[in-house]
């Protein structure tokens, strides 16, 4: 079952015993309230030395880094417990968890912002294309109500209907279509005696006239 935990878990989930000062027995004690000493440090046994030793993930007895007086360095050493070295172990693995944490936090805000900016350029996009159509249907509305009311105001330009025809053009149409429906047709009408003629003689007759 997979692990859900927050950068708060992570940090408050160990137990740390912070190191308490006792009482004011030595000179070196009552230099260092206890509201502003570091935390996780290790005191130095030398009791004019007043140097916090930094954290230690080893258990085991150390030389102190300090230098209480001039050139010369501290004599004394600084005892780390098993007890403090897994807390010093603890405490900079949830530190080293919460950067990770952190920085993955940082990437995930970063694609996500990145998405967000394209998809904010797309909706502008559409609201762009939106807007820009809507413009073009205004203005084309606009221009053929415009055209229509000087059509109204001005009768010589108003749309005329479809034009008569001649009764000339009508009758050489529908004579036209009536040669083409019988073949002697308009050699019957064209005949100089004016009565239906036999094939012969409607032959002979428009080989004369050819």
């Amino acid at each position: 079952m997979p692990l859900h935990f927050t950068v708060f878990d992570l940090e408050f989930q160990f137990t740390f015993e912070p190191y308490k000062i006792k009482r004011a027995t030595k000179a070196k004690a009552a230099q260092y309230p206890p509201s502003t000493y570091p935390a996780f440090h290790h005191p130095c046994t030398a009791t004019n030395c007043t140097y916090a030793n930094p954290p230690s993930c080893t258990a085991g007895t150390f030389r102190c880094r300090g230098a209480p007086e001039g050139p010369f360095t501290c004599t004394g050493y600084y005892h780390v417990s098993e007890r403090k070295a897994r807390a010093n172990r603890a405490w900079w693995e949830a530190r080293r968890r919460s950067a990770l944490m952190q920085e993955a936090r940082d990437v995930r805000t970063g694609v996500w912002e990145e998405q967000m900016l394209e998809w904010r350029r797309e909706l502008e996009g559409r609201e762009r294309y939106e807007r820009e159509r809507a413009e073009a249907e205004a203005r084309e509305g606009a221009r053929a109500a415009a055209r229509m009311e000087r059509q109204r105001a001005s009768p010589t330009s108003r749309p005329r209907g479809p034009r008569a025809r001649s009764p000339a053009i009508c009758e050489d149409r529908s004579a036209g279509q009536s040669s083409r429906r019988s073949p002697t047709a308009g050699r019957e009408r064209s005949s100089p005696s004016g009565t239906r003629a036999s094939p012969s003689s409607a032959r002979r007759w428009a080989v004369q006239n050819a």
